[in-house]
């Protein structure tokens, strides 16, 4: 009886609290371990390469001791070509310097061609906004945040995203919030996209 009215004593305003930070914990998680499969592939790729390349030193160790490694090695070699290959495959994805604006642009003309008005498009100020990932071998993934909020219909703001899903770099939406504007149906769409 006493555990009853200790959880029942919260007052609406607190459960409702503790509802969103639950809800903001699992949007977080599922944001940080769950969506973004791209930047999972490539560490998956580079470390796989990795692994190669390691054993492709050990077997040349081991292949003074036998010949039949000989074999092994340049079956390895083959593997850490197509690794190395699909590392610059998965390099050519992330946005360098000198793409960024070209990248930005393209986003504020696909917003435009689905006749979404662009509310406010610039860069994320917060600490943290750009992320170093520190995959050895003298290369890091750096991604920027840009917050994009922008008004228009969700069927066109569905369009939008499966446009720029067809960029020719990796841009990921990191965070939506969506909030009805007006009796007409258009919506206020808040985006975090990663570039």
């Amino acid at each position: 009886m006493d555990r009853k009215r200790s959880l029942t004593g919260f007052t609406k305003l607190a459960q409702m609290g503790i509802i969103a930070l639950v809800l903001g914990m699992i949007c977080f998680f599922y944001v940080k371990k769950v969506y973004d499969p791209e930047r999972r592939r490539f560490k998956a790729v580079y470390e796989k390469w990795g692994k190669v390349s390691q054993e492709i030193k050990t077997l040349g160790w081991n292949q003074r001791d036998n010949k039949k490694f000989l074999s092994s090695i340049l079956e390895h070699e083959k593997e850490l070509r197509k690794a190395k290959a699909a590392l610059e495959q998965a390099r050519d994805l992330l946005v360098k310097d000198e793409d960024l604006s070209g990248i930005l642009t393209g986003i504020s003309q696909i917003a435009a061609s689905y006749d979404l008005v662009i509310l406010q498009f610039g860069p994320v100020d917060a600490e943290g906004a750009k992320i170093a990932d520190d995959t050895g071998e003298g290369f890091s993934l750096r991604r920027e945040h840009y917050r994009l909020i922008m008004s228009g219909s969700f069927i066109k703001f569905r369009s939008f995203l499966k446009e720029i899903g067809y960029l020719p770099k990796l841009v990921t939406v990191e965070n939506v919030v969506i909030e009805p504007e007006s009796k007409d149906g258009f919506l206020k769409i808040n985006l975090l996209l990663s570039v």
